[in-house]
C-alpha cells in the first residue's frame, strides 16, 4: 500500500447489525490477537475565518489519545463507492495548539505556512468518539483495521451523532478489502457514509456550498487506459446509487425508486457491455445486477404502462369503461414499490456493487493498461457490427427471401414474385432486429462518440435514428408483454376489455415500429462497410441501397 495514504470505508449498522456482525465468524475468526482495544478520541479541526485550507483541498485537526496528543493534515480524498483514498501526514504536536512547521521533514508536499500567508487558524468545531478497535487479517497479505465509532459532532450548538464502522486498509490490497466487504453484505445489510467527519462538521456551521456537493456525473478521458476509464464509470455510478439509497430509506417515495435508482444501474450495465470480451467477469457481473434491478424494471414498466393507459382512455373516454384497469396498476405498482423497499432495507444494492467493485479489482482485463478507452470503444463497436451482421447472414441462410419466392415461385411471376420476395425480406429483417435489439441499442449510444471506420457520418446518424426507434418499440413490447398477462389473471370483464383495448393499441403501435426499423435499418446497412473475413464473413444479403 501505497505511504501516506489513507484508504478506508465507512459503513452504517444499526445496533442489531453491529451486534451481528461482531458475532460473525467472518470478523470473530479473523481478528488478530491482541489487537482489541478500545479509546476515547477527541479531536478539534482547525482553519482560517475564510477556509483557506478547505478551498486548497485540506483537513487539518488535532487528536487527543489519552495523555497525548499529534496534528494530521488530510489532502483532497477520491471517493468511490463509499472507498476513500487520500494522503494522511501525522506528526506529534504539544496541546491544542497547531505548530505547522512540525510537518517539515514529514513528506507532507506543500508549504502549510506559505500557503496561510500569516492568516491565522482558528477552531471550526469539534469530535469526541469513544472508538472500540481491532486489527482483521483477511487474506495472507492483507490486514484490515476495524474502527467502531460511537460519539457525537459539537459545532457551537449544533450537534450530530456518529455512528459508523470505519475499514482502513493497513497492509495488502484494496480489491481484498473490497471482497471482505462483499463478504459481509452477504450476511448482514449495512450502508456507506461517503461524507467524512469533517465535511459533517462543516455542514453542520453551514460553511459548504450545496452546488459543490450535488452530484456530477462526469465523462470517462478517451486517452486513459479503458480498464481504469471503466472502473472510474463504475465506482461513479455505484457511489451515486449508494449515497441515495441512504436518503431513500428515510423517506416514502418508493414509487420514484426508478427514477432514482434506474438510470446509475443502466449505466454500469453499459460500461460492463462494453467490455464483455475484455473482462473475464463482466458477463456474470451483469447477470448479478440484472437479476437485482428487475423490480425497478418492473416499476419503470408499470408507470409506462399507467401513462400509456391514461393517454389512451383520455381518447376513448366512456367507451373503454369505468377505468378499472389504473386501479389494478396502481396496486401491482405499489407491490412492486414495496419490494424494491425491501431490497434497498436488506441491503441488496450495497451488496451487489460491492461484489461487482472486488470482481473489478480481482478480475483480469484483458490489455486492460495499454489499450485507451477510444481504441477499446472502437474495437468493441466494430465486434458489435461484425457481430450483427453475422447474425443476419445466420438469419438469411435459414429464412431468405430466396426460400420464401421458391415457395410461390409457381404462382405468378414479375411483379408477384416481387412483392413476396420484399415481404419475406421484411420478415426476416424484422426477426434479425427482434434478436439483435439489445446490440442495436447499445451500439447507437456511442454512435457519435467514436468514429468507427465502417460507418460514415452519414451511417452513424442512421444508426442512432434505428436504436432510437428500438428502444422505443422494446419499451412497448415490455407493456404489451405485461398486459397480455394481465388479461389472463383478470376475472372482472370492464377491466378485461380495457387490457384488451390497451393491447390493441400496443399492437399497431409495435407494427408501425417495425416497419420504420427495416426501413430504417436498409438505409442504414447501405452505410456499413464491414471487411470481408475469408471463411468467416460470408457476403451481405442486405440490400446496398434502400
Amino acid at each position: 500500500m501505497e505511504k501516506n495514504v489513507e484508504t478506508e470505508l465507512k459503513l452504517l449498522f444499526g445496533k442489531k447489525e453491529l451486534k451481528a456482525l461482531l458475532e460473525l465468524p467472518l470478523v470473530a475468526k479473523k481478528t488478530a490477537k491482541g489487537s482489541h482495544k478500545s479509546l476515547k478520541l477527541v479531536n478539534a479541526y482547525y482553519d482560517t475565518r475564510d477556509l483557506i485550507l478547505r478551498q486548497a483541498g485540506i483537513a487539518y485537526r488535532i487528536r487527543q489519545t489519552g495523555k497525548a496528543f499529534e496534528q494530521t493534515v488530510k489532502m483532497s480524498k477520491r471517493a468511490a463507492g463509499g472507498l476513500t483514498s487520500r494522503g494522511e501526514y501525522t506528526v506529534p504536536v504539544k496541546g491544542w495548539h497547531p505548530a505547522l512547521d512540525k510537518f517539515n521533514g514529514s513528506g507532507l508536499p506543500l508549504d502549510l505556512e506559505g500557503l496561510l500567508g500569516g492568516a491565522l487558524l482558528e477552531k471550526l468545531f469539534s469530535v469526541r468518539v469513544r472508538r472500540d478497535v481491532r486489527l482483521l487479517q483477511v487474506t495472507k497479505e492483507t490486514v484490515v483495521e476495524m474502527a467502531i465509532d460511537e460519539g457525537h459532532i459539537l459545532a457551537g450548538k449544533k450537534k450530530d451523532t456518529i455512528n459508523e464502522v470505519e475499514l482502513e486498509l493497513k497492509e495488502g490490497r484494496i480489491g481484498d478489502l473490497l471482497a471482505f466487504t462483499a463478504q459481509i453484505a452477504q450476511h448482514i445489510p449495512f450502508f456507506t457514509e461517503s461524507r467524512s467527519k469533517y465535511v459533517r462538521g462543516l455542514t453542520l456551521l453551514g460553511k459548504m456550498d450545496p452546488a459543490a456537493q450535488a452530484w456530477k456525473p462526469f465523462g470517462p478521458d478517451g486517452k486513459n487506459s479503458y480498464a481504469g476509464a471503466v472502473k472510474g464509470q463504475i465506482y461513479q455510478y455505484g457511489t451515486r446509487i449508494l449515497e441515495e439509497q441512504n436518503a431513500f430509506r428515510e423517506s416514502h417515495i418508493e414509487e420514484e425508486a426508478d427514477r432514482i435508482f434506474l438510470p446509475s444501474f443502466r449505466m454500469i450495465l453499459r460500461n460492463l457491455f462494453w467490455v464483455r470480451t475484455m473482462f473475464d467477469r463482466a458477463h456474470g457481473l451483469a447477470m448479478n445486477l440484472r437479476t437485482v434491478t428487475e423490480p425497478l424494471e418492473k416499476l419503470h414498466t408499470l408507470k409506462e404502462l399507467r401513462a400509456a393507459w391514461r393517454k389512451l382512455y383520455k381518447s376513448v373516454g366512456s367507451l373503454a369503461g369505468s377505468d378499472k384497469l389504473t386501479d389494478l396498476v396502481d396496486k401491482d405498482i405499489a407491490r412492486t414499490a414495496d419490494k424494491i423497499r425491501g431490497q434497498v432495507r436488506d441491503g441488496a444494492y450495497t451488496a451487489v456493487l460491492f461484489s461487482v467493485y472486488a470482481a473489478l479489482e480481482q478480475g483480469s482485463w484483458n490489455a486492460g493498461e495499454y489499450l485507451q478507452l477510444d481504441q477499446m470503444l472502437q474495437l468493441s463497436a466494430e465486434r458489435t457490427l461484425e457481430e450483427l451482421h453475422q447474425r443476419l447472414v445466420e438469419q438469411s441462410r435459414k429464412e431468405g427471401p430466396a426460400a420464401a419466392d421458391g415457395k410461390k415461385g409457381k404462382e405468378g411471376k414479375g411483379k408477384a414474385r416481387k412483392d413476396d420476395a420484399a415481404r419475406a425480406e421484411e420478415k426476416l429483417l424484422a426477426r434479425f432486429l427482434e434478436q439483435a435489439a439489445p446490440l442495436m441499442g447499445h451500439l447507437g449510444e456511442i454512435a457519435d462518440m467514436v468514429k468507427i471506420e465502417a460507418l460514415t457520418k452519414d451511417g452513424r446518424k442512421k444508426l442512432a435514428r434505428l436504436a432510437g426507434s428500438l428502444e422505443g418499440s422494446m419499451a412497448r413490447a415490455r407493456l404489451l408483454q405485461y398486459t397480455a398477462a394481465q388479461l389472463g389473471s383478470v376475472k372482472d370483464a370492464v377491466t378485461a376489455r380495457e387490457a384488451g383495448l390497451l393491447c390493441g393499441w400496443l399492437l399497431a403501435a409495435s407494427q408501425e415500429d417495425r416497419r420504420k426499423q427495416v426501413k430504417y435499418f436498409r438505409k442504414w446497412a447501405a452505410e456499413v462497410r464491414l471487411p470481408e473475413k475469408a471463411g468467416n464473413m460470408p457476403p451481405r444479403t442486405v440490400p446496398e441501397k434502400a
